[in-house]
């Protein structure tokens, strides 16, 4: 399962599909190592290398300034195209094939948690989606 959201995830960064263009863009592209880590952290199950890869994952967070709780839900073929500022909402459930631009806020209103499901969706600069 975690394979197929990575692949549809390598989809929308790279129209080849070679293994070697995989490694390029994880090694070149922050913002694909972050979600690559991302979806690996999701369906691990060995509680120790969970914690090792959360702490390279808070790190990578800190540094390119990308928000991502690990308890929001990404659906397959999220793209971000850029570095930069990103925040989620814990409870945040974005649907498939969604680009995340800098600058975005997918935040709730006065703390009130719920459901927020887009798919397709491109999300620009500065906006801010509070449901």
């Amino acid at each position: 399962m975690i394979r197929e959201y990575i692949r549809a995830d390598y989809a929308r960064f790279e129209k080849k599909n070679r293994k070697i263009y995989f490694w390029v863009r994880f090694v070149h592209y922050p913002a694909f190592r972050l979600l690559v880590i991302f979806r690996i952290i999701q369906g691990l199950r060995c509680s120790v290398l969970k914690r090792i890869l959360r702490v390279y994952y808070r790190h990578l967070e800190r540094k390119y300034l990308i928000d991502l709780p690990l308890t929001v839900k990404l659906g397959k073929g999220c793209f971000f195209p850029h570095n930069g500022p990103v925040v989620f909402n814990p409870a945040a459930i974005v649907g498939e094939n969604c680009s995340i631009h800098p600058c975005t806020l997918i935040g709730t209103v006065r703390g009130e948690g719920g459901e927020f499901q887009l798919s397709g969706i491109m999300f620009l600069s500065g906006m801010v989606l509070n449901y």
